[in-house]
């Protein structure tokens, strides 16, 4: 089999990585083409050329789609076997991917629920639930909570909060400037808490524009990376988690860490954008293992990090044993979606 896989989020490359080393591994040829969320690789006609030289075609779904739908186009053109890879919950409904929809063979997704709408939606498809691969690795984390705090050197009765960057600028200073608001006010009130902020490949700013403005709070801030261990290590080690409607929330209830999800005008718009005039996110609005704060309240924010970081998961862990009941499997996302697109040919 000879398969064009086509993504630009870093996500969905990754996936598409992971794919890749699973179909060669059983003798297949895969033409990768991904963005890692920063620069879609390919030249004009590139990817098209790949297309009509393929046996199928896989493309997902990122929050930047034009190179996916061009390749989705191709596959049309040419008439091959077209698969889709949607991220989880409503991510299947995106609107630039309506004219795409018929011409769907198989559509793989993270879970199960909307199940009629979707096959509305995709009516020419096979619907796989297949789960995600990074779900799978979040359900057993490398470090303890206790050596998570050990790296971050947290002393006995301090809170560590950590905050996990978006792609887009404006949406982490004002989540940024609103979470050291919010901390600011809680070590006025007797707390003592430590920020932790991981940022996002995809973001175009230099970590030393960071480091400036953290130089300009007392709030001690400290950045995840080489010196010290990435985001996703350290979640498990967080009193609580703040983001934007980023998965790593998903990652923060398996590991019962309470999340927030920080929506401000520029998340909101661009969910709207993405599904249609709908600006919830599931793990808040649908499932309730998050809390949504809309808007940039500081009041609002330092209230809820006090109650979580008094209360921690235990608000959100019956809805979390009934949405995901059971542990992931490692590695069986990228199994099930080689032995489908085996099928096809």
């Amino acid at each position: 089999m000879r398969l064009t896989a086509v993504g630009y989020d870093y996500l969905q490359s990754e996936i598409i990585k992971k794919l890749t080393l699973e179909l060669e591994i059983r003798g297949h040829t895969v033409a990768v083409f991904v963005g890692n969320g920063k620069l879609f690789p390919a030249q004009a006609g590139e990817v098209e050329y790949a297309v009509a030289g393929s046996d199928v075609v896989l493309i997902t779904i990122s929050n930047r789609t034009e190179e996916e739908v061009a390749a989705g186009e191709a596959a049309a053109k040419h008439g091959k076997p077209l698969c889709l890879f949607a991220a989880a919950f409503k991510g299947y409904q995106m609107p630039a991917f309506t004219g795409l929809r018929p011409d769907i063979r198989m559509l793989f997704r993270t879970t199960g629920d909307r199940m009629e709408d979707a096959h509305k939606l995709f009516p020419n498809a096979e619907i796989l639930t297949v789960g995600d691969p990074f779900w799978e690795a979040w359900a057993s984390p490398r470090f303890s909570r206790d050596e998570v705090r050990k790296q971050f050197s947290m002393r006995e009765g301090e809170i560590l909060l950590a905050c996990a960057g978006d792609k887009y600028p404006g949406d982490n200073l004002l989540m940024i400037g609103c979470l050291l608001e919010a901390a600011e006010k809680l070590s006025g009130q007797g707390l003592k808490l430590k920020v932790v902020v991981g940022f996002h490949p995809g973001d175009p700013l230099d970590r030393r524009f960071y480091e400036s403005l953290f130089a300009r709070t007392d709030i001690p801030v400290a950045m995840t990376g080489s010196e010290t261990m990435p985001l996703g290590d350290a979640v498990v080690g967080a009193d609580v988690l703040v983001n934007t409607v980023s998965t790593i929330g998903i990652q923060a209830a398996y590991q019962s860490v309470p999340s927030i999800n920080f929506m401000s005008i520029f998340t909101r718009t661009m969910l709207k954008r993405n599904q249609g005039g709908d600006d919830t996110w599931d793990p808040c609005d649908n499932l309730g293992i998050a809390k949504a704060i809309r808007g940039s309240p500081v009041e609002e924010l330092a209230a809820v990090i006090s109650e979580y970081a008094r209360t921690g998961f235990s608000s959100f862990l019956a809805k979390r044993n009934e949405v995901f009941p059971e542990p992931f499997e490692q590695g069986k996302c990228i199994r099930l979606m080689a032995d489908a697109l085996e099928k096809l040919i």
